[in-house]
């Protein structure tokens, strides 16, 4: 009997994974298609946000 248990924790857990790996893939992908869709965002990086901030003193 405590092989029965096991199997259906297991089973628990495997399909807690499956929802939790499908509501991740479906906000990635509702992503993507946002950001294809919408205007580009420039983001700059650390080494040239430090060079502008010298520049303007």
């Amino acid at each position: 009997m405590p092989d029965l248990s096991q199997n259906l924790v297991h089973l628990r857990w495997l399909l807690k994974l499956i929802d939790f790996r499908a509501a991740v893939m479906g906000t990635v992908s509702l992503f993507i298609f946002t950001s294809l869709s919408g205007p580009h965002i420039y983001i700059p990086t650390h080494n040239e946000l430090i060079r502008w901030n010298h520049s303007a003193s």
